[in-house]
């Protein structure tokens, strides 16, 4: 698996990613009204615009046959303090999930945040997601919640610390 950094190209295969990913994984925990709508051409434009924002990172994991199967990004976290970066989000394909895919997305992110003198990183994640326990291996504790609205539908989300970033590199480095 080779994991570089995203370019505009690559808008596509995120969005089906991102699509597909999300109905598979947010089933039952998200509106299906809201799952159903997603296409895959308003998100191929919705990541055009992303990946042209300096102000954060994607990197993709690709097959050796260049197939994008999963990405990563984040950048300086929203609403916080100075010393802390954000995961905004990680999805992978759900056959590729559990081969270390996660943690090689991870690691040019934390290098980067580590780079720009970040010191911790955290993610906000849906509550109920089975993703939590990735998050928990990887040394993540829970920090506090939020809401977000979803087509009409408040929706709680649990907040994941990682409060060093060089011990986080360190452990997804050595698996």
């Amino acid at each position: 698996m080779k994991v570089r950094e995203a370019m505009e190209d690559d808008a596509a295969a995120i969005a089906r990613i991102s699509v597909d990913t999300w109905r598979a994984a947010y089933q039952g925990l998200v509106p299906n009204s809201f799952l159903q709508q997603m296409s895959y051409g308003e998100r191929t434009n919705k990541w055009k615009q992303k990946l042209a924002d300096l102000n954060m990172k994607t990197y993709v994991a690709e097959t050796e046959k260049g197939e994008v199967v999963g990405y990563a990004n984040g950048g300086p976290i929203r609403g916080g303090g100075p010393e802390e970066a954000e995961l905004y989000a990680i999805y992978i394909f759900p056959e590729y999930q559990g081969l270390g895919v996660g943690k090689q997305l991870i690691s040019p992110l934390v290098n980067m945040f580590l780079q720009q003198n970040f010191k911790q990183m955290v993610v906000w994640m849906l509550e109920g997601n089975r993703a939590a326990s990735f998050y928990e291996s990887l040394g993540a504790a829970k920090f506090g919640h939020d809401t977000m609205k979803l087509a009409g539908k408040t929706l709680t989300l649990q907040g994941y610390r990682f409060k060093d970033l060089t011990e986080l590199l360190a452990h997804v480095k050595q698996n």
